[in-house]
């Protein structure tokens, strides 16, 4: 089913709204705008009445708008061009930019008919401003674009003709422009087949066969619903003779299946000039394979058509004749030969001279586009220069009234100072002197600062001295005790193993003779000892907790308290056999108790261990001094 049958069934359903059916009636204008321009004119005028019984100036410009081409379709230039006064008068009274736009390329469209290519350019331009990002534009600025196109070809300006082609063919990508899909690849290809004639770049013809081939493939992908057939049997043809004209023979059976397509699409009855091509290209094969009677039969048809092209096309009669006269001469026909190879000249002549005055044309047109051009930029450049000199003028308006009012204002200052000239300067004077009794007080105000900084300094200086004395007596009262307490311990567990050993020998011998003597003996020695006890106590005040600690940390902590003892009175230079009797042990332990103490320590043979006390203390002293230094520090801050 066709668009037009659709739009015919959807129109007769009972109870459809006069709007609805306005805009279904222009639809159907649009549709028979082509094929069947007098029931559209009958479309039209029923949208049109509908239109105005529901005051609707929207549906009122649009039904006008497609009333133009429908009327130019239909032979009716006057009603037309009032089509296209009345749709751009309606389009003024709304604000919908869609159908403004479309009245507007409407009567470009027109317009570049009745070779008014410049008023259509103005026209399509006005067009393009309103369907800028206007959804559902896309359709007609892709045909605007492809209006351009046939524009700039003509005029032989191939960047413009380029420019505008790849624009069309943008646009009609939108889903609601497919409709000009086909036509938009068609002028490309024409575009990339003008600049081959250029350039001679073969890829350019790649490019032109692309464009051809994707006409043709849109046409059988939409199964001929196409409104218009005769694009698609254009690019057919232009397809086939770039086969013909740039490819090796074998190439033959794509020349004879585009021109079939050609043939079978085309409007043989309104385009006669297309049967002629057609047919000129199958006869000029049929002679190349002797088939002179089916050469003659192609080439009789086309004649019969070229004679009915008005105005004739030379460029196809010059083809046509040719092939007539080299058929001719084949069949020994020499006179017939001959008078066809005269039409030929003759048409060989006339296209020569159509050439240049169509050179003539393109190059007055190109001249007369690029002066336009001149003059518009001339005319936007006066424009610019007449703003900028009015902004000018007026500037200079504006600083003469600021002049003027600056000139009062400074009168009126002056005045005003004149008159306040002494109050100042009695202000000055006053502030004058009040800044100097300011500045002596500033300086004495300053000299009690600084008096009062020495003097908190010197406060701060002998705390800080105080401090340190205090902090140093405590630690040193601290050290003291801690002396004693260990030398008092020392003593008392000597006191404690003496009375121990003395309890085992009453335990084991009670009362006799040999136990006396021993006590005695003991008793002696502890009086020895206790003659150098206050020696020995003196040297225990100078072992420091410090000191222990440290052997600790060297040794891992694996000294006993029993090395310790021997660690103290190896500190206080001991000797072996003191320490021995100290301790009530044989000399031969000693020795074997420093031998453990150096091994707990890591210290090799070579190293004595009472040199190495000395140094732990030295150590030991330093790092005191240390800890002092930095909570004094510490307290001064």
């Amino acid at each position: 089913m066709s668009t037009a049958d659709s739009l015919q069934r959807e129109l007769q359903q009972p109870g459809i709204e006069m709007s609805k059916k306005s805009e279904l009636l222009v639809q159907l204008v649009a549709e028979a705008v082509v094929n069947d321009p007098a029931k559209g004119l009958a479309y039209g005028k029923e949208a049109l009445r509908l239109a105005h019984t529901s005051k609707n100036k929207e549906a009122l410009a649009f039904t006008f708008s497609y009333l133009v081409s429908v009327n130019f379709m239909a032979d009716e230039a006057d009603n037309a061009k009032l089509a296209a006064d009345s749709a751009i008068w309606y389009a003024g009274k709304i604000e919908n930019k869609l159908i403004k736009g479309l009245a507007y390329y409407k009567a470009g469209w027109l317009q570049n008919l009745n070779n008014e290519p410049d008023s259509a350019v103005e026209s399509w331009q006005k067009a393009l401003d309103f369907l800028e990002a206007e959804q559902g534009g896309a359709k007609f600025r892709a045909a605007i674009y492809y209006a351009y196109f046939g524009i700039y070809a003509e005029r032989g300006d191939i960047d413009k003709e380029q420019l505008y082609a790849q624009r069309a063919l943008q646009e009609a990508h939108d889903p609601l422009a497919r409709s000009v899909l086909g036509p938009a690849w068609q002028i490309n290809g024409t575009m990339y087949l003008d600049r081959f004639d250029l350039s001679r770049d073969t890829t350019l013809l790649d490019s032109a066969l692309f464009s051809f081939k994707k006409n043709i493939e849109l046409y059988l992908q939409s199964k001929g619903q196409a409104a218009v057939r005769d694009p698609i049997a254009l690019s057919a043809l232009f397809i086939a003779q770039i086969y013909m004209d740039h490819y090796p023979p074998w190439a033959k059976d794509s020349v004879l299946r585009y021109v079939g397509i050609a043939l079978a699409n085309a409007d043989t009855v309104r385009n006669k000039r297309m049967l002629v091509n057609c047919n000129t290209i199958l006869s000029n094969y049929a002679l190349q394979e002797g088939r002179l009677d089916e050469a003659e039969r192609m080439l009789v048809q086309a004649k019969a058509a070229f004679g009915t092209l008005d105005p004739p096309d030379y460029y196809v009669g010059e083809m046509l004749y040719r092939q007539l006269a080299d058929l001719a001469e084949q069949k020994g026909e020499k006179v017939l030969a001959l008078q066809y190879y005269k039409q030929y000249v003759d048409y060989y002549k006339k296209q020569f001279d159509a050439r240049q005055m169509e050179t003539i044309r393109r190059l007055d047109a190109r001249y007369q586009g690029v002066k336009k051009d001149k003059e518009i930029q001339l005319l936007k450049e006066q424009e610019t220069f007449r703003r900028k000199q009015n902004f000018f003028y007026l500037g200079i308006l504006i600083a003469a009234l600021f002049g003027l009012v600056f000139m009062f204002r400074a009168y009126h200052f002056r005045l005003r100072y004149s008159l306040q000239r002494e109050k100042f300067l009695r202000r000055e004077n006053e502030e004058a002197n009040l800044k100097s009794e300011l500045k002596e007080q500033e300086a004495a105000r300053l000299a009690l600062e600084k008096q009062e900084a020495e003097l908190q300094s010197q406060l701060r200086a002998e705390e800080a001295a105080r401090l340190y004395a205090e902090q140093q007596l405590l630690k040193a009262q601290q050290e003291q005790l801690q002396k004693e307490l260990l030398a008092g311990t020392l003593q008392v567990e000597h006191k404690n193993e003496l009375l121990y050993k003395l309890k085992e020998k009453l335990s084991i011998h009670p009362g006799s003779e040999a136990v006396v003597k021993q006590l005695d003996r003991i008793v002696h020695e502890e009086a020895l000892l206790d003659e150098d006890f206050e020696k020995i106590k003196s040297a225990f005040k100078d072992v420091h907790p410090q000191f222990f600690d440290r052997l600790q940390q060297k040794a891992d902590g694996k000294l006993t308290s029993l090395d310790l003892k021997y660690c103290a009175y190896i500190y206080m230079k001991l000797s072996g056999k003191q320490i021995a009797a100290l301790l009530h042990i044989e000399p031969k332990s000693v020795r074997m108790g420093k031998y453990r103490i150096k091994q707990k320590l890591g210290l090799g043979k070579e190293v004595v261990l009472e040199e190495y006390m000395n140094e732990m203390k030295a150590s030991t002293n330093d790092r005191q001094r240390d800890d002092q230094a930095g909570s004094l520090f510490k307290d001064l801050s």
